[in-house]
């Protein structure tokens, strides 16, 4: 057995993208753009996804070294859905002080924050600035994401060769990158 984003153990063997350095991009990125109150979307306790909770660590801890601590009410909990999304900036949009710029836990989420923005009138990246996580979507869609992409087809071979390796286990972590849209703005 091989793992896919998930230490179970020891035992087997894990593949899985560098979330740190993706997460340390994203947030260095919107801190040179000027921001300083920064959200998440999709962090959620009840389905004990470990990759979206080892974001939600990493983005809390990447910040905390930068002397920004997060705002409880900015870590918005959720499924890993463009309705999660949609329902993100609803919240957000009740907030006095709401963050400027917002990481999602993955691209879904983002759209489904995006759309819903247009759909308000809230402007993107003009109200929020906005980054994605995965990478996996079209480049069709406007405005073109920002996001932490993940080598996918990297990761696809990696588990193959792991599935078909007589290799004592291990964890492998393949190099992640931060792809510029048009969702995020200066401050």
């Amino acid at each position: 057995m091989v793992f896919l984003d998930r230490k179970v153990s020891p035992e087997f063997t894990t593949v899985r993208s560098d979330s740190l350095t993706g997460i340390t991009k994203a947030i260095d990125y919107l801190y040179n753009l000027n921001h300083r109150r920064f959200g998440f979307v999709g962090s959620t306790d009840s389905l004990s996804l470990t990759s979206v909770e080892e974001r939600a660590r990493i983005f809390k801890d990447v910040l905390s070294n930068k002397g920004i601590e997060v705002d409880p009410s900015f870590m918005f909990k959720g499924s890993l859905s463009a309705k999660t999304g949609a329902k993100a900036l609803d919240y957000y949009c009740t907030l006095g002080a709401p963050p400027t710029a917002i990481l999602c836990a993955n691209d879904q989420i983002a759209y489904g924050f995006i759309a819903r923005a247009y759909a308000l009138g809230v402007k993107i990246p003009g109200d929020f600035s906005i980054v994605g996580f995965d990478g996996c979507s079209s480049g069709f869609l406007y405005p073109k994401l920002t996001t932490v992409r993940q080598n996918i087809p990297k990761l696809a071979l990696e588990l193959y060769n792991a599935i078909n390796s007589d290799e004592p286990p291990q964890e492998k972590i393949i190099d992640i990158s931060l792809s510029i849209g048009d969702t995020c703005r200066m401050l």
